[in-house]
């Protein structure tokens, strides 16, 4: 076998050897990343339609919670992983805010003084609030909030029926509630 063909052989045996390993590299990439915090769909029915809120649900594991896992002063993707998503068959309120039929993503802004905003942007699916653009806020809202209440360990969020086209949307986490008040149009 002369240098030549030596060369080709070895660069054949090269290209093979990278073919094979991309190949049993695949099934490893292609597997669902384990996640630590177990997924949500909250839904509720509120004037007849059904509202849904996607979600990761954190638990607090004896961290410290405002301040920490919740920043002051930062917008906070509401939940794990994926931002938090609200789906809406139909035009609706959030506080005042008018959220036309869609799918939108959900963030909160708390202060240290304890003034809560909830952020409906209309980027719905992002990963936490890395990329968070205010410029795609459809609107923000004041949330009324407490932090007297008995210790939610992990983020629960419920969507509840309070009259024929009213309700809420109610976010727990530790010992803090925030309502925010919805209205079917």
């Amino acid at each position: 076998m002369t240098s030549e063909h030596r060369i080709q052989h070895r660069l054949a045996i090269a290209a093979l050897s990278f073919v094979i390993a991309m190949i049993c590299a695949l099934p490893a990439a292609a597997q669902p990343r384990q996640r630590v915090s177990p997924h949500e769909k909250a839904e509720g029915v509120i004037g007849g339609k059904t509202l849904t809120i996607e979600y990761g649900r954190p638990s607090i594991k004896g961290r410290e919670l405002f301040g920490n896992l919740i920043p002051f002063g930062q917008v906070w993707s509401l939940g794990a992983d994926e931002a938090t998503k609200l789906t809406t068959p139909v035009d609706i309120e959030i506080n005042g805010l008018k959220v036309p039929a869609g799918t939108y993503s959900l963030f909160m802004l708390v202060a240290d003084t304890g003034e809560t905003q909830l952020i409906v942007n209309k980027v719905a699916n992002q990963w936490g609030a890395f990329k968070y653009d205010a410029a795609q806020d459809l609107g923000r809202v004041p949330v009324a909030g407490s932090r007297d209440n008995p210790v939610t360990e992990t983020l629960t969020i419920s969507i509840e029926s309070s009259g024929d086209k009213a309700g809420r949307i109610r976010f727990a986490w530790g010992d803090g509630v925030a309502v925010a008040f919805v209205k079917v149009l």
